[in-house]
């Protein structure tokens, strides 16, 4: 190459560097949206999770006493002056041992107690602990059981041995409760105790016909064998039912009548005493509880609140955990300047800038733009109940939609328990592992916090919905995946030798972002969302599930970390001090 040449192609090359940075220089000055620079994406090592029974704190014992009352426990005289000893005339196989029972345990908080008879008057049952009725069974304290106890002393023997309605009152014991308590955990210990054969399968014929006796069958079939394993339906593996007799050896030589008892006890779960020549029953022997089950991971989520996705399609910091990223505030201001109430302004450290019922984004979608229904009135604001960052007003305001879910059942029973939409109560509304606030806060739409489909809906490039709130992924964006973005990884590694399932956790990657400070009553006094400038706060949680019932509602289980921009997590995720929230099965 000739001196020429090289002087030349040095001033090409100059003049097309100049080009380009006045063309830099323009183009940064036009309309033309300039995407911010990238966060910074922190790491983490691999972790295990093995998923352990929820911890047993506030479990309830309830204790329910089915009792019989035929005149069968009595001393019985024929026409010719014969004698027939009753099998418990004193009251020492029945009254005698549960009052031992009861005495016992009185005291301990975490004991409730019902009471049924059957067989007084002639084929009835009734509920010594009820609520107004005897045919209105409860459970209670230990003055209620007392008050029982008594009762079954002052009342007659003097009935038939009517098992079914016995078990239709326990029946409709451990429904109630259920219905009226569904947030308490609770075991239910059922003792049925009878001195003979069942004889209410035809009814009785005046005061003196208790109908044909009955032998129980081991076979699904047998009315009493249906009739314990309908109760235990009622809660399955949290109802245990288990059986006594105690006829005098003289009356049955071959405990014949045992072997009904014996099978129902089997039907129920429970055990099976025969007290034959001994008065004594040691009901202590015979209480039963779950055994430890193995339980599933639904899903689990590393979430940064304080990155959020924005306008232009980038995700971008959001101080306050409103929804709505720093800059788009302030655009906001501007592009929906008339619609803003007077005096209202979008502020970046200000989670309820428009409205003190409603964080920013709300107010956003329902108040602000143009084509906003309105936000409710809320008169009756209840602070986050099921720790989805979501308070009773915002709830409400993603309630019309109807849940729907894989399938017609899954719908039906979303709406049915659940009454199919967002709930104070289900941080999961929908069931799919997502909490309500990252469906709304990813989609900015009403029906996302309850349409369950949605994580199915394909975008750009393949990428489902699941993916996006999996991964903190833009929906106008979705198949862009980098360092604003978060790279978790859970794969099951089998059972331990308790038989508790196992995950290996490996978080990649999360991005954080440098935010301003914003202070607990910026943060809807929500303390977990208040931080200090440059601070991200990250929420953990994961949703765990029985083996055997999947699609149940299960525990959530969350903590919060605070990391801070740019240096992240100083160390490997800790799974020790989660805060976990049984969801209820019915509200």
């Amino acid at each position: 190459m000739t001196t020429y040449e090289a002087i030349h192609k040095h001033a090409v090359s100059t003049l097309l560097l100049l080009l380009l940075i006045l063309l830099i220089h323009y183009t940064s000055c036009s309309n033309v949206r300039i995407l911010p620079v990238k966060p910074v994406t922190v790491y983490s090592t691999k972790n295990q999770l093995c998923l352990k029974p929820p911890e047993i704190r506030d479990r309830l014992n309830k204790v329910l006493f089915v009792v019989d009352k035929s005149g069968s426990n009595e001393d019985q005289s024929d026409l010719f002056g014969n004698v027939t000893l009753g099998n418990d005339p004193e009251d020492k196989r029945r009254a005698d041992n549960i009052q031992s029972f009861l005495d016992r345990h009185r005291t301990e908080p975490y004991y409730r107690w019902g009471f049924i008879a059957f067989g007084v008057n002639v084929n009835n049952a009734h509920a010594y602990v009820n609520d107004g009725s005897l045919t209105s069974p409860t459970f209670d304290d230990a003055t209620a059981m007392q008050t029982a106890i008594d009762t079954h002393r002052a009342v007659d023997n003097d009935g038939c041995t009517p098992y079914l309605a016995g078990l239709s009152l326990a029946r409709l014991a451990i429904e109630k409760d259920l219905q009226d308590h569904p947030d308490e955990d609770s075991v239910y210990n059922v003792f049925f105790m009878s001195d003979g054969k069942p004889n209410d399968t035809l009814p009785a014929i005046g005061n003196s016909n208790c109908g044909d006796i009955s032998t129980i069958q081991d076979v699904p079939t047998d009315p009493y064998i249906s009739a314990v394993k309908n109760l235990v339906r009622t809660a399955p593996d949290r109802i245990f039912f288990s059986t006594a007799y105690y006829t005098l050896p003289a009356n049955d030589p071959g405990r014949v009548s045992a072997k009904g008892l014996e099978y129902m006890a089997k039907a129920g779960g429970g055990k099976f005493v025969d007290l034959e020549n001994n008065d004594s029953l040691d009901f202590d022997e015979l209480l039963l509880g779950p055994r430890p089950e193995s339980w599933i991971m639904k899903r689990m989520v590393i979430y940064n609140f304080n990155g959020a996705n924005c306008n232009d399609g980038s995700r971008g910091a959001d101080s306050d955990a409103d929804g709505i990223c720093d800059r788009d505030e302030i655009y906001y201001n501007e592009l929906f300047a008339k619609n803003l109430p007077d005096g209202k302004k979008f502020d970046p450290v200000n989670r309820n800038s428009i409205d003190s019922n409603y964080s920013d984004l709300f107010s956003l979608k329902f108040k602000v733009m143009p084509t906003a229904e309105g936000l409710r009135n809320c008169t009756d604001l209840e602070a986050d109940k099921d720790f989805d960052l979501l308070n009773s007003c915002e709830e409400r305001m993603l309630s019309d939609s109807q849940a729907n879910g894989p399938t017609n059942e899954w719908s039906k029973a979303l709406r049915t328990l659940g009454g199919g939409t967002a709930d104070a109560r289900n941080p999961d509304s929908d069931g799919d592992g997502f909490l309500d606030s990252i469906e709304f806060f990813t989609f900015g739409i009403k029906s996302a916090a309850v349409n369950y489909t949605n994580i199915f809906n394909r975008y750009d490039g393949g990428i489902t919905g699941e993916t996006i709130l999996a991964e903190q992924r833009h929906p106008r964006s979705p198949e862009s995946f980098g360092p604003e973005n978060t790279n978790l990884k859970v794969t099951y590694s089998g059972f331990n030798a308790e038989g508790e399932n196992c995950y290996n956790i490996d978080l990649k990657s999360i991005a954080v972002f440098d935010t301003k400070a914003v202070s607990l009553e910026q943060a809807s006094n929500l303390g977990k969302l208040a931080h200090e400038k440059s601070e991200n706060v990250i929420l953990m949680y994961y949703i765990m599930t029985q083996e055997r019932n999947p699609n149940g509602k299960g525990y959530l289980f969350y903590k919060y970390q605070t990391v801070t921009h740019p240096q992240g997590f100083s160390h490997s995720l800790s799974f020790e001090n989660f805060i976990d929230y049984k969801i209820p099965e019915r509200y």
